[in-house]
């Protein structure tokens, strides 16, 4: 995916081009490739940009639903209070629970998290992908792969912001949840397999196959061991995801 000048037989990377973002789709393999050889910080800055938007297309779309379900939720716990400490934390939850303040918090501590989180899947797959062997790898080339195996998490959430919109509703149980959940938000946020079927769909799937393909061409190893670290990867995702739930669980369900 390199040049060659005829003279003095320096290779150059080929520029960027926004023909990989369906690269990524129908030719992923040599999409990762071509990106690889771009040096600038733009091979790993637009996918990340990509994942930054959509992420916060999903969150305008949603939040007004999200706002009056937990309005209703926390009506519902006010009714069981006194009138005197009702009305107090109706104050606070006036503010807590006002537009302004949900819009920021979920981006702030959204965006965060997600940046977090694809730097902790970049130093797993980093690390470990010298245990299988892997030749040459620099954390840079790692954190390019990632956020480009990310590109179909931002398609799902194009889709979900879509289905919000259409719907004029929240997706309370999204992935696999809904196997499981029985509708009351207080049993099921104590219940561990609605975060773990949660966050399951075809979404998260295309985006762990492209992990095991962009690993396996970034760090030199074959797709077998990439499958594997991928699949170690995963389980430990999934098990922090459903940790709160198996920690807390015993005093949500009362």
């Amino acid at each position: 995916m390199t040049t060659t000048l005829p003279n003095n037989n320096v290779k150059i990377a080929p520029a960027f081009s926004w023909r990989w973002l369906f690269g990524i789709i129908d030719q992923p393999v040599a999409t990762f490739t071509a990106v690889l050889a771009h040096r600038r910080w733009i091979r790993w800055g637009i996918p990340l940009l990509v994942l930054l938007v959509t992420f916060a297309a999903v969150s305008v779309a949603q939040i007004p639903y999200v706002l009056d379900l937990a309005r209703s939720q926390a009506e519902q716990q006010l009714a069981t209070l006194p009138p005197d400490q009702a009305d107090a934390a109706r104050a606070t939850m006036e503010f807590t629970l006002s537009l302004p303040f949900m819009l920021a918090t979920t981006l702030g501590f959204g965006l965060l998290f997600m940046i977090f989180g694809l730097l902790a899947q970049c130093a797993f797959l980093y690390f470990g992908s010298f245990i299988f062997g892997g030749d040459d790898i620099t954390f840079s080339a790692m954190f390019t792969v990632n956020t480009w195996a990310r590109i179909p998490m931002a398609i799902g959430a194009l889709v979900q912001a879509v289905f919000v919109t259409m719907s004029h509703g929240v997706i309370r149980y999204p992935g696999l949840a809904f196997l499981v959940a029985n509708g009351d938000p207080m049993a099921d946020a104590a219940n561990p397999l609605v975060p773990l079927l949660s966050g399951i769909d075809l979404f998260w799937l295309w985006s762990l196959l492209l992990v095991v393909l962009g690993v396996s061409v970034a760090a030199r190893i074959s797709r077998g061991q990439a499958l594997i670290l991928t699949l170690v990867y995963a389980a430990i995702a999934v098990g922090l995801t459903v940790l709160p739930s198996l920690i807390f669980g015993g005093s949500f369900g009362g």
